[in-house]
């Protein structure tokens, strides 16, 4: 007979977790559009990433919990740097040239790259005939996505074309830091890992920012609340909660089970993007995210049975 075991994630951190993943992550792409209105892509990466940081660093001082070793360090920042500055950091530069709509579907083949990049990196990581069906499903709705032209915010096609490219680099080097970190890191609190790869982010955006020249394009005066108000919520909301539940999750439950968020987020993100700021989805949008939820469905299904193992394994997180 099983006993319990307290690092075991109980059904209702689950539920919390995944809901914060589902819902907020879904509501960022335009909370970010908003906030684009006011700060620059690097500049609003920075403060979002290095305030919420420096929040966390807060609670696990007041946690008394224990620093990593040096190396520790950097490995966790190299992670954050994958996960935060170029992963989440591509979504806030290529909204302003793509919608949140567009962005969001573009977001959903997260599990796609997750799966295919487990295999390649951890062969023991095998896809049966379903998860290759949903492979080349997945990546149709890729390609007919890349050839809409619905969901722009500039007429230049090299704008398009490059937003494009990075957005799905984005996508893409996210998943593979979200492996490296659910393989390679252990040791440390989810709390302790967010607080120190969102530090590294936020520091090298910022970085970013001051050697572009961004604060020369920031004037206070024109600053609108509304810009502030979805900085706030992305410090508070994106990065603290949401984010602070991909890293608990990612340290307990297979990687490509967790990145089915991806299910929820381009609907909230398509309804909230039609519903405030008014963008138009057109049928094409709307077939390829079809699709490549398809190939995610069928990519998971080989994959579901890992959740109920996973969540009997001794995490390698503390709770």
């Amino acid at each position: 007979m099983e006993t319990n075991n307290p690092n075991r994630p109980s059904g209702w951190m689950l539920v919390l977790a995944f809901g914060a993943v589902y819902i907020i992550w879904g509501s960022t792409y335009l909370t970010i559009m908003i906030a684009l209105e006011s700060f620059p892509p690097f500049t609003l990466s920075g403060l979002r990433f290095l305030t919420a940081g420096l929040l966390l660093t807060g609670f696990c001082m007041l946690n008394r919990e224990r620093i990593p070793s040096s190396r520790a360090i950097v490995q966790i920042s190299i992670t954050g740097i994958l996960l935060l500055f170029f992963g989440t950091g591509s979504v806030i530069w290529v909204e302003q040239y793509l919608n949140s709509s567009l962005t969001s579907i573009i977001w959903a083949t997260l599990p796609v790259w997750l799966a295919l990049l487990n295999k390649i990196t951890w062969p023991g990581n095998n896809l049966d005939l379903k998860g290759i069906i949903g492979l080349v499903i997945g990546f149709t709705g890729v390609l007919l996505l890349i050839g809409n032209q619905n969901g722009l915010n500039t007429p230049s096609n090299s704008n398009i074309l490059i937003s494009m490219i990075i957005a799905f680099s984005g996508t893409i080097i996210y998943a593979g830091g979200s492996l490296y970190m659910r393989y390679k890191l252990a040791g440390t609190t989810p709390m302790t890992t967010a607080s120190i790869q969102m530090i590294a982010a936020g520091l090298l955006s910022l970085l970013v920012s001051f050697v572009i020249g961004e604060p020369h394009q920031i004037i206070l005066s024109k600053i609108s609340l509304n810009s502030i108000l979805s900085l706030i919520y992305l410090i508070s909301m994106g990065s603290i909660i949401a984010y602070l539940s991909y890293v608990w999750l990612i340290s307990r439950i297979s990687p490509v089970i967790v990145g089915t968020y991806t299910y929820v987020n381009p609907i909230i993100a398509l309804f909230l993007g039609w519903s405030v700021l008014h963008e138009a989805i057109s049928i094409q949008q709307v077939i390829a995210l079809l699709l490549i939820l398809s190939g995610v469905v069928l990519i998971n299904i080989y994959k579901s049975k890992t959740l109920n193992h996973d969540c009997k394994n001794v995490a390698r997180y503390g709770t």
